[in-house]
Formats: C-alpha cells, sequence, structure tokens
C-alpha cells in the first residue's frame, strides 16, 4: 500500500508540475505554455540572483540575452545539471565559435526532464496503474548569433525550437529572441535588452496555448576594482517583464579576488517560490586555456532548496587582443599592410634586376618596416647590400683605388656569391695591382743611335756596333754634358793646365788616348771584345768566328 502511494504521489507531483508548466489549470485556452523557458540556468548566473553574469565570461549568459554573445572572443563549451525536487533534473548545455568577421556563432540546449513513474492517472480522484513507464520532458534548442557592430553595440538573436512530451502527447513549435547590448565601457559598465520567446502558440492536447514573451532589461557595473586586479566588486541587476505574468527583479552582487576565486550572493522579487540565492566559482587560466567551475544554491519556499553546478571551458583564440573589434581592426591592419608589402617588395626586386641597388635599397627597407621578419624580403635585402658594395667597388675601381675595391667586391661576394660581375672585377683589380707591382726592367742606352735597349746583358748596339751605356748612366753623362756648357769660357788656371795634359798625352799616344801608340790600342780592344764574349757577357758566336779569321 505504501508503495502505491509513492507512485501516485511522484505521478501527481509530474502532473501538477506538467499542468503548471501549460497553465493547465487555469482552464484558459488563450494562457501561456512551456513556462519553463522563464528558468533561470547556469551557476555563475544564479548565485547573483538569476542576473546574466556578463563579465565573468559565462557562455549561459546566452539564455538571458543572444546580443551578449558578442562579447565572446573564446571558443568553449559549458554545462550545468540542477535536481529541483525528486526526479526532476534540469540540464544545460551550450557551445560558442567567434569568428573574426562573421559574428560568433552558440548553441544551446536546455531540457527539464520530469522522470518516469509506472501507471497514470485514469480520471477524476481515481487512479489506475499499469506496468507500462510514462515519461514527461520539456526541451528547447536555440541557434544564437550575435555580431558586435563597435566596442559599445552589440546585437544578436536566436532560433529556438521548443518541444515538449508527456506520454503519447507531444508539441513542437518554434520561437525567436532578439537582443541589444550596450558596452558602455569595456568590463566596467554594460546595459541590455531582449525580447525572448516570440513565436506561435503551442498546441497541446486539442488546446492552445500562448509562449511566454517576456522583455528582460539587465545591467552590471563594475564598482572597484585595484590596479593588478587582485579585488574586484560587481553589481547587477535585471527587471523581468512577463507577459500576463509577475513583473520580477532581481539584483546581485559578485566579490571576486586575484582573479581565481569570486563569492555571489542575489535576490529575487516579486517571485512567489525563490528569494534568496548564493554561489561561489573558482577560475584556472593556463596559457590561452580558461577553465571554469561554479555552484550555485536557491533557498525555495515551496519545493526545497536547489543545487546547480556548471562546469566550463574556454580557449582564447584571439589572445592578445581584448575584443572581436580590436581583433578585427587588427585583421584589417594586416591585410593593408600585406598589401604595402607586396608592393614595396615587388618595386625593390624590380630596381634590383635593372642593378639600381640605391632605389631597390630604398624600398626593401620600407617593405621590412612592414614585415620584419619576412625571410623572402632579408634575402633579398642581402641581395641589394651586395649590390651596393659593388657599385662603390667599381667606383673606386676607376679612380685607381684597387686596394679599396678589392675589400668591396670581396665582401660583395660574401653576402652574394653568385654576383659574378663582383668575381671578374675582383680578378681586374688583383691584375692592375700585379702591373703596378712588377719591377721596371733595367734598359741600356746606345749614344750613337739614341735607343734605349732592353736587357742588361748586352754590351754593343745591335744596330749600329757601339759598346751601350746603362741609362742612368747616360743620365748623369748628359748632366755632366749641360753642367760643363754652362760654365763660362776661359775657365779657371787649373783647368787650362788639366787640359794642356791631356793634349800631351793624346799627342804622345797617337790621339787614341792609349799608352804604346794606336796599333796597341787597337789590339788591346779586340782582346777585351774577345773576353767578354767567352764570358757571356754578349750574344754572338759569329763575331768570335770572325776575330778569330
Amino acid at each position: 500500500m505504501e508503495a502505491i502511494d509513492n507512485k501516485m504521489k511522484k505521478a501527481v507531483l509530474i502532473l501538477i508540475l506538467f499542468l503548471l508548466n501549460t497553465q493547465f489549470l487555469s482552464g484558459d485556452s488563450g494562457s501561456s505554455a512551456a513556462n519553463f523557458l522563464l528558468l533561470d540556468r547556469g551557476a555563475a548566473n544564479i548565485g547573483i540572483g538569476g542576473n546574466p553574469n556578463y563579465f565573468s565570461k559565462n557562455i549561459d549568459i546566452l539564455f538571458y540575452n543572444p546580443a551578449m554573445g558578442a562579447s565572446f572572443k573564446e571558443a568553449g563549451a559549458s554545462f550545468s545539471y540542477s535536481s529541483l525536487i525528486e526526479g526532476f533534473d534540469l540540464i544545460n548545455f551550450s557551445a560558442v565559435l567567434p569568428t573574426a568577421f562573421s559574428g560568433v556563432f552558440a548553441l544551446n540546449f536546455s531540457g527539464l526532464f520530469y522522470g518516469d513513474i509506472t501507471g497514470t492517472i485514469i480520471s477524476g480522484n481515481e487512479y489506475e496503474y499499469s506496468d507500462r513507464e510514462i515519461s514527461a520532458s520539456d526541451m528547447v534548442i536555440g541557434f544564437n548569433y550575435a555580431y558586435p557592430f563597435t566596442e559599445i553595440i552589440y546585437a544578436g538573436a536566436k532560433a529556438k525550437i521548443i518541444t515538449g512530451t508527456l506520454d503519447t502527447e507531444s508539441y513542437f513549435n518554434p520561437a525567436m529572441d532578439f537582443g541589444l547590448m550596450l558596452n558602455f565601457i569595456p568590463n566596467k559598465l554594460f546595459a541590455g535588452i531582449a525580447v525572448q520567446n516570440m513565436g506561435p502558440g503551442i498546441k497541446y492536447v486539442e488546446e492552445s496555448y500562448s509562449l511566454p514573451v517576456t522583455l528582460n532589461l539587465s545591467g552590471g557595473m563594475k564598482i572597484f576594482e585595484t590596479r593588478k586586479k587582485d579585488h574586484s566588486g560587481t553589481v547587477f541587476s535585471s527587471l523581468l517583464l512577463p507577459y500576463s505574468e509577475n513583473v520580477e527583479w532581481k539584483i546581485g552582487a559578485e566579490y571576486s579576488f586575484f582573479e581565481l576565486i569570486s563569492l555571489r550572493v542575489g535576490y529575487r522579487f516579486g517571485s512567489d517560490t525563490s528569494r534568496l540565492t548564493l554561489g561561489t566559482g573558482m577560475n584556472y587560466k593556463k596559457s590561452e586555456n580558461i577553465y571554469k567551475i561554479d555552484y550555485g544554491f536557491i533557498l525555495n519556499n515551496y519545493i526545497g532548496s536547489t543545487h546547480i553546478v556548471s562546469v566550463q571551458f574556454l580557449y582564447d583564440m584571439f589572445p592578445k587582443e581584448e575584443s572581436l573589434v580590436s581583433v578585427r581592426k587588427m585583421i584589417k591592419d594586416r591585410e593593408v599592410r600585406q598589401k604595402a608589402f607586396k608592393m614595396h617588395y615587388t618595386k625593390a626586386l624590380g630596381y634590383y634586376q635593372k642593378s639600381d641597388y640605391n632605389n631597390a635599397a630604398n624600398y626593401i627597407q620600407q617593405a621590412l618596416s612592414l614585415y620584419s621578419s619576412s625571410r623572402k624580403a632579408i634575402n633579398l635585402q642581402i641581395k641589394i647590400g651586395a649590390g651596393v658594395l659593388f657599385n662603390k667597388g667599381v667606383a673606386m675601381y676607376e679612380l685607381g683605388e684597387y686596394d679599396g675595391a678589392i675589400k668591396k667586391f670581396t665582401r660583395a661576394l660574401t653576402l652574394d656569391p653568385d654576383l659574378k660581375k663582383a668575381q671578374e672585377y675582383l680578378e681586374k683589380c688583383e691584375d692592375k695591382k700585379k702591373e703596378i707591382e712588377k719591377p721596371a726592367e733595367e734598359s741600356l742606352y746606345c749614344t750613337s743611335c739614341e735607343k734605349s735597349i732592353p736587357g742588361k746583358a748586352i754590351v754593343f748596339c745591335p744596330y749600329c756596333g757601339k759598346k751601350l751605356e746603362k741609362r742612368e748612366e747616360k743620365e748623369g753623362l748628359e748632366e755632366r754634358e749641360e753642367k760643363e756648357e754652362t760654365e763660362e769660357p776661359g775657365g779657371s788656371e787649373e783647368t787650362e793646365k788639366k787640359e794642356d795634359i791631356e793634349t800631351d798625352e793624346l799627342e804622345r799616344d797617337g790621339g787614341t788616348g792609349e799608352p804604346g801608340g794606336p796599333e796597341e790600342a787597337e789590339e788591346k780592344k779586340e782582346t777585351e771584345k774577345k773576353e767578354d764574349i767567352k764570358t757571356g757577357e754578349i750574344e754572338g758566336v759569329d763575331e768570335i768566328k770572325e776575330l778569330d779569321e
């Protein structure tokens, strides 16, 4: 008997909750249905009285205002679970994906499951039980889209499908949410407005019911925050204006320290079932990954206390930027830089191919100022630098500064081993240096022919047979002759005596200048010539034969 009473109690609870949800007891065909849509979602939101906890990066805020999705530059997912009363479970799942230019896309699922029982109510106050299971549930699936027009103005919409079942009966209905949010001071002050559950009425068991259309006004302000963000305090408030229902006002506050632990409290005015809410949360951030776990508590006057647990994972897709608006600006700036880089690089390459290295150097410098890590630009800059050194080397070569030119060409080849013309000029410089450093060939001079005869082993002129003199001796002789010509005629007494002595000697030697007369002088001359030929000082074997004959 006790087992039957427990089953009957559970069946009555399911039926009552379901009828309350559809307001079937009102007897009005125009009353609202699917009131489970008004339930609060997410432990971080419930902890502050059911207000959207915008500052905590909580994905479940999309259940309150679809425009708030535009605040996410992180991709991630969240899951929350709460047990309302025995066997009644509320499950929520959300996922979000931001894009730089297309906005933020999100998926929401929420389901209220009433459990299964064996048996059903047949009619009136009489109950009849059978062995088959009876189930009941309400669910909603939403597809959320939000777009940040500026850093201040966000807008969003959600298309959702609402469905419910009770045993063999079910309903299926579309609905829409629209939202607008003003982010007056990023991460400091916001306000939002949303219209929820707009759609055609639900037809259930041959009866029609309207959806609980709601106007949700919400806002929040960070009242203090330390410079290092070690401590911060935030207050929230929202006004719920359901169509044909009681107005509900929610307030809440959150205190966070070290961006790690959060403590929350909230209160609801105008609600017959819920008053005080409490909550806490913990965040852990590692690199671009953010892990969150939150707990919420509702003190309910009628069905007892409710506990809600939420877990969430986020991955920051744009860690260097503050918002999607700044991400868009960064990408647009990058596109502009890429176009400018391409233009400067192309011009630099064109001038390099024309060997106009100075202009090429100017344009490649501008390209690298836009993308300093571009490998192809760096390589081109090295080649252009080699070309500039080559031009300097050519200028020094033409001025005859071969040592400096060699240094320039060597450095150019170090930067660009494929610069063949630098190698060619380097070889030219080395050849020029060899010509300059080559010792001058000693030459002899014929006083009769007045010609310079190269070589140092020849004694007699090959043209006239006269004995040759060295160039420096000839120059010395010319200097002495010029000096004698410049002296005054007459000279000194000593000079006259010297000339008389020389004259006497010439007369005594027969005018040959050699002792013993002309015959002895001629014989002595032939003997010296033979000795010279034999010792190899002059060439000419034929001359020796003639002299012997």
